[in-house]
């Protein structure tokens, strides 16, 4: 082979240089992908929930009369008026495919167990799964209906708090003059607030029972996007 010849070639040991670097840079720049891809596809599907929720509200009391008027259950516990409530209020303005009595197991992002409870689960057609129940607010003095959100798409025996499982509330503003969907730990609070107490959230994100709650907020009052120090993996 002449010199020109073998000018124009690679030899054996720069094509393996040259494979060795695009594996190590494949190696570092693919699991970011894959985890931002994962990250955009909870971040939609919640934004989603959150319109069905606040859509429903807007067309219920457009039949029924403002919310702060509705006839809102007066304990927590009964059961049989919280899905009267339910069925009089929200049933119709969602798409229910179908409902079931069941349970999910929850896990909090470390592994350990957070929480299995039986709830009647509520399928929109999207495949999210819904619960609804009713709470009271002891500092407030005011009933608010909680929303535990099940991402479609997910493994209803293995999931993760602030991964596949989130928490809405419908809430009564404290004056009584206005209902909003918020996530279930907005309660009275600004997302000012919120960020004022970043690391109380973040760390009850990670470990706190039903963290849910704690990862919703955070999400939603950084713009629906999930932030660089949210606590759970993708």
């Amino acid at each position: 082979m002449s010199a020109q010849a073998a000018r124009l070639g690679f030899t054996l040991a720069e094509v393996l240089i040259t494979l060795g670097i695009i594996g190590i840079v494949a190696a570092l720049t693919i699991p970011q992908l894959i985890s931002g891809y994962k990250k955009r596809v909870v971040e939609t599907k919640l934004q989603k929930v959150h319109s069905i929720l606040s859509q429903a509200v807007r067309l219920s009391e457009a039949e029924n009369d403002v919310a702060v008027n509705w006839d809102w259950p007066d304990s927590v516990v009964d059961e049989e008026g919280r899905n009267i409530f339910f069925n009089k209020y929200f049933k119709p303005y969602m798409k229910i495919v179908d409902e079931e009595r069941t349970y999910f197991n929850v896990y909090k992002p470390d592994g350990t167990r957070d929480y299995t409870e039986w709830h009647t689960y509520y399928k929109l057609s999207d495949g999210t799964f819904i619960s609804f129940y009713i709470s009271y607010n002891v500092h407030r003095h005011i009933y608010y209906a909680s929303i535990e959100v099940i991402l479609p798409g997910t493994n209803k025996d293995y999931l993760i708090s602030g991964k596949d499982y989130f928490n809405f509330q419908i809430n009564v503003s404290s004056d009584k003059t206005a209902v909003s969907v918020f996530p279930s730990t907005y309660g009275g609070l600004t997302c000012e607030g919120i960020s004022n107490n970043l690391n109380y959230f973040v760390d009850k994100c990670k470990t706190a029972t039903q963290g849910g709650y704690y990862c919703t907020a955070l999400i939603y009052c950084n713009g629906w996007k999930i932030p660089d120090y949210y606590p759970v993996r993708f």
